[in-house]
């Protein structure tokens, strides 16, 4: 026997059942590699919403915060990372020193079935100052 002959017999013989065990890995391979578990790290843009127009932010603050993101691989892979911000809500802000922790919920564009596992850094610390307003200064005073 060559080993043409043997080559032609090893695909030949009991083909059917070559070609069931090669679609049972090939379903098996798919299905583990869909729910493999998936961390990315981002850095997602700090915005400021609500910031009073008489207000004005007096420290340098942080102008992304870093997340780390856990997910199946399909999902993750399909992130669109530039949609992904962390708003920050200022309506209630007053002068001087203002501290705002980052939840979940400040972040916004996570799809469904992404986790937020760690966010650096957690809270953000701004020091604002209410500017006087034309309105405000009557005769050379202000009016506080």
């Amino acid at each position: 026997m060559t080993i043409k002959d043997f080559i032609i017999k090893v695909f030949t013989n009991k083909w059917k059942y070559k070609l069931v065990a090669i679609a049972a890995a090939l379903i098996l391979w798919f299905y583990v590699a869909k729910d493999q578990s998936y961390n990315i790290i981002i850095d997602a843009p700090l915005k400021y919403e609500n910031l009073s127009a008489d207000m004005t932010m007096l420290n340098s603050v942080d102008q992304s915060v870093k997340l780390t993101l856990t997910g199946r691989r399909d999902i993750i892979t399909r992130l669109n990372k530039r949609d992904i911000k962390v708003f920050i809500d200022m309506k209630a802000s007053k002068p001087g020193e203002n501290i705002y922790k980052i939840n979940a919920e400040d972040i916004k564009a996570i799809p469904r079935g992404v986790d937020i596992t760690n966010m650096m850094p957690s809270q953000i610390e701004v020091i604002l100052k209410q500017e006087v307003t034309n309105k405000e200064i009557k005769n050379g005073k202000a009016l506080r």
